[in-house]
């Protein structure tokens, strides 16, 4: 028993053991959780400018999405992918003005799940639970938003709009395992 520096049956470090481990863990723990806070700030922070989209009346939202969209046809005018005079313009706008909407909220839903994926690797999630998890926020933040939208003025909360924001995560969280080497491949079993 002398060869050993703790008593080995009952695994009891000695004095100076504890206080040794216990100042050394201070500076890994902490720098660890300064990473994992810092690895969730891009998606804290596309949280708050979906926040902050959804909180503009239907009005300034819609004025918004048909610049958008004048200005995606103007570039494609300018690149001669459509020929377009002034007349057509207004009634292309009005016609594309949802879809670009709609469009606009996947895009930004999958972007927050890509950042969701990034800072829940931080916290030791990997693989189906670190989609998982990314997909079950991503789509929890969408009903919020969606119950949020129900207080601003000419907006309404809809549950198939859930569904559109989390188009993007949820096709990402389907097809990941094809591109990640996770899928099984049944027909074929080795």
């Amino acid at each position: 028993m002398l060869l050993f520096p703790r008593n080995v049956r009952s695994k009891k470090p000695y004095k100076n053991e504890v206080s040794m481990n216990q100042s050394e863990n201070k500076s890994p723990s902490f720098s660890k959780n300064a990473i994992k806070i810092m690895a969730m700030v891009p998606s804290i922070a596309i949280a708050f400018a979906i926040f902050y989209f959804s909180s503009q009346p239907a009005a300034e939202s819609t004025v918004m999405s048909d610049g958008v969209t004048e200005m995606l046809l103007s570039i494609a005018d300018k690149l001669h992918l459509l020929e377009l005079q002034n007349i057509d313009v207004l009634a292309i706008c009005e016609l594309l003005s949802t879809p670009v909407r709609k469009c606009a909220h996947i895009t930004e839903y999958t972007v927050f799940f890509l950042s969701l994926l990034f800072g829940l690797r931080t916290f030791g999630l990997h693989g189906k639970q670190l989609l998982n998890a990314a997909l079950a926020i991503t789509f929890f933040y969408a009903c919020t938003d969606e119950i949020h939208q129900l207080f601003v003025p000419g907006r309404a909360g809809r549950f198939t709009d859930v569904l559109i924001d989390s188009i993007g995560a949820a096709a990402i969280r389907l097809l990941a395992p094809m591109f990640t080497g996770q899928r099984k491949n049944r027909a074929f079993p080795s």
